[in-house]
């Protein structure tokens, strides 16, 4: 049975095998699914072409973007990196991106 990447990559016990207790690990191929994975991908620009995210300027969709997928504020240091990195005219791949990025960050996988 050849199961799809990302059963693998999130530790998905093999369904022909006995398994108790799902594996905690975390690999890279676990950010780099979430930064190229076609899921992810489409996702994302599923995130950015909401009405309510295109209606908002810059500085607001970064804060939507932290709130919704962090479930907190950016801090200064956060939102004007990421507002030099998408540049002044951010197209919707760029934000697309940023949502990728999110995603593919510690905080987003893991739970204090």
């Amino acid at each position: 049975l050849e199961l799809p990447s990302q059963v693998a990559n999130f530790d998905l016990p093999h369904p022909d095998h006995h398994a108790p207790k799902r594996l905690e690990t975390t690999v890279p191929q676990q950010a780099l699914w979430f930064l190229n994975g076609e899921l992810a991908h489409r996702q994302s620009k599923a995130v950015v072409n909401q009405s309510v995210f295109k209606t908002r300027n810059i500085k607001q969709r970064i804060e939507w973007l932290y709130q919704h997928l962090l479930l907190r504020d950016p801090s200064e240091k956060e939102r004007s990196t990421l507002s030099a990195w998408l540049g002044d005219k951010p197209s919707d791949a760029a934000w697309a991106d940023a949502v990728q990025m999110l995603w593919a960050s510690n905080e987003f996988n893991f739970l204090d």
